[in-house]
């Protein structure tokens, strides 16, 4: 059995917060609606529809509301195990879209964490699960609550799959971004970062190939570095490699990033890579087939909320 775990702090991203929930579900099972982890989950049930003896859980916390609710209810329905995550009292946090627009630029209004900071390590580690393990750890989670990064540590047998997902109002101060991603690359055995993530931290400016080996130093054995409609850089131990993106502009992009992780989890599972040393002794084939399906489930996913 392979067991992929989605980080879970719930922030849902929606056009009107009063609105009844089932006029979101729609959204949900498209991937358009979601949050922290949430998406990493949508993408997750559909990436690994055809790798056999998989199951999908969320480990962190879910608020007991409506929005709560509803990711417990569509979670069941994409197969998504949610029993293991917990369950909090705490509101769930509301990224509301500013009005006429639905991309990566939100109101944050009454700006609150508290349910990230819900969850303890012994809620993480409570789920005895047998055999080979992928997290899939989103870094809006981790920067909030530094228990990720214990689950991390007290679970070597895990393979962790790390995205930056840099948000600033998680970490106003840039030092210790910098920071977070060296220690999540000592932990980590895939890293994804974007172009925007390296040039908010680093300056605009910034040489991927320098901060990248830094990772690769750290311990990462596969940094990938997405560039929007470029190359998706891939970087491993044996040298660098690019993977083409489809073309195309998008107006919508929520969900993107998500979705490329889901789909090379998937593939990660499929190639058997299920720690630092296999990835380090693959074949850049091999490599490039595990972005390349990153990759394309990114794509269609952008052309399904774009449609």
């Amino acid at each position: 059995m392979i067991t992929f775990i989605a980080s879970n702090e719930i922030v849902f991203d929606v056009h009107d917060k009063n609105a009844p929930i089932e006029a979101y579900k729609p959204f949900a099972l498209e991937g358009v609606l979601g949050g922290a982890g949430w998406f990493n989950a949508l993408a997750l049930a559909e990436c690994l529809r055809g790798v056999p003896d998989t199951q999908a859980i969320m480990l962190g916390a879910i608020s007991e509301d409506r929005f709560g609710n509803a990711v417990r209810t569509i979670g069941a329905e994409l197969g998504i195990n949610t029993s293991f995550a917990k369950a909090t009292a705490v509101d769930t946090l509301m990224a509301l879209v500013k009005k006429g627009e639905h991309n990566n630029t939100f109101d944050f209004p009454n700006l609150s964490y508290n349910a990230m900071r819900e969850t303890k390590l012994a809620d993480l580690t409570a789920p005895q699960i047998e055999g080979h393990k992928i997290a899939l750890i989103q870094g809006l989670c981790a920067n909030i609550n530094p228990v990720w990064m214990e689950y991390a540590q007290a679970s070597p047998e895990t393979m962790i799959v790390y995205d930056a997902n840099i948000r600033m109002p998680a970490i106003p101060n840039i030092a210790d971004h910098q920071k977070h991603l060296a220690d999540w690359a000592s932990q980590a055995a895939v890293m994804k970062v974007s172009d925007a993530d390296i040039q908010l931290i680093y300056g605009d400016y910034a040489d991927f190939d320098r901060v990248v080996n830094t990772y690769l130093h750290a311990g990462a054995a596969m940094v990938c570095v997405t560039q929007g409609s470029k190359d998706t850089l891939v970087y491993t131990h044996k040298g660098k490699t690019n993977v083409p993106v489809e073309a195309g502009s998008y107006q919508k992009t929520v969900g993107a990033g998500d979705n490329f992780l889901g789909g090379m989890a998937a593939a990660l599972a499929l190639k058997g890579m299920f720690s630092r040393a296999i990835i380090n002794a693959a074949p850049m084939n091999d490599i490039s087939f595990v972005v390349q399906s990153g990759v394309g489930r990114a794509a269609q996913h952008l052309r399904l909320i774009n449609a």
